[in-house]
């Protein structure tokens, strides 16, 4: 029927390892007082109602403590019985403590009554994994860090492939359906609205990958959901930045003065240009005059965005905003 005693038993364990994690055991003792009380009822929110350390209680014994231990795993053994009247049953419980992070958050699921993660048993109470990285690329560029143009004493473009890249964000974690339809809206678009703190057209869904997994007979879906998240707008000549294209308007034509309607006609540069593969143009298709320090790495054409947008926020409902941990 429930827990009827608690009683501190021992610290039977501490210790410390190479990289500096705190481990430590306490044993209690647990009374219930029903042949039917099972390792649950000995272990859970009734005991922990009568003084047994629940989830995430740091570790105390005596005249000992250390707040950065946190109470992690939870067993319940027999211990020993009686089956003369009245029933009860003696069980010896341990508690394992440990200053180790842990990769989940233990505030995001329930628990059997006592609200603790050790309680979770349904995976969708579970709460999501995040980890991050960083995806390297390089890019080619004859534009230096000031947006001025790197060339040889002839004039030329120097091209340089430098490092470049973006941030990860990895998301694991289970939910009930998926809708292959928005799945396939989804991936490979960058975000219509601003999310977790960054820009619109900053956040990329490069991969949705999945597994059905069961509880019991219940089907329900692993996911795992690969993030790129571009750099912010820069401010520099380049307007490095977003998932977006920045291109210099340099070309081997330049656009003549439109005598008739609808008749544009075209002029080609010199054939000293095109020996240098072009030239730098002024955004109205006329040349651009490089001896003057102002037009330094050429002019910029206006944004262009080759991938398509998606409202993820508004259409994957498991996504929370904003980011469940110690983000700023």
């Amino acid at each position: 029927m429930s827990v009827t005693e608690v009683r501190p038993f021992a610290n039977t364990h501490g210790g410390v390892d190479a990289e500096g994690t705190h481990t430590y055991t306490n044993v209690y003792i647990v009374l219930t007082d029903d042949k039917d009380d099972g390792a649950d009822t000995a272990r859970g929110a009734g005991a922990v109602a009568l003084g047994l350390p629940d989830y995430n209680d740091s570790w105390a014994w005596g005249n000992d403590s250390n707040s950065n231990a946190l109470a992690k795993t939870r067993s319940a053994d027999i211990a020993s019985l009686d089956e003369t009247s009245p029933y009860y049953r003696k069980w010896k419980v341990t508690i394992g403590y440990t200053t180790a992070g842990q990769s989940r958050d233990p505030a995001g699921g329930g628990g059997s009554g006592s609200g603790s993660e050790e309680g979770i048993q349904d995976p969708l109470l579970e709460p999501w994994k995040l980890s991050g990285s960083y995806i390297q690329t390089t890019r080619r560029t004859s534009v230096d860090k000031n947006g001025a143009n790197v060339t040889n004493s002839a004039d030329e473009p120097i091209l340089f492939d430098v490092p470049s890249g973006y941030d990860s964000l990895i998301m694991n974690g289970n939910t009930a359906t998926i809708s292959l339809t928005t799945r396939a809206a989804n991936v490979t678009k960058s975000n219509s609205t601003a999310m977790w703190g960054l820009a619109v057209r900053q956040v990329y869904l490069n991969q949705w990958s999945w597994d059905i997994a069961y509880r019991g007979t219940t089907p329900y879906f692993v996911n795992r959901l690969e993030w790129w998240i571009a750099r912010p707008i820069s401010g520099t000549p380049t307007n490095d930045g977003l998932w977006n294209e920045w291109v210099v308007d340099w070309g081997t034509q330049t656009k003549d003065a439109v005598i008739f309607p609808a008749a544009q006609t075209y002029t080609p540069i010199t054939d000293k240009d095109l020996k240098l593969g072009g030239a730098h143009l002024d955004l109205l298709g006329q040349r651009l005059d490089m001896s003057l320090p102002a037009n330094a790495g050429g002019r910029i054409l206006p944004t262009i965005t080759m991938i398509k947008e998606a409202d993820f926020l508004g259409t994957m409902n498991f996504l929370t905003n904003p980011l469940q941990g110690p983000f700023v």
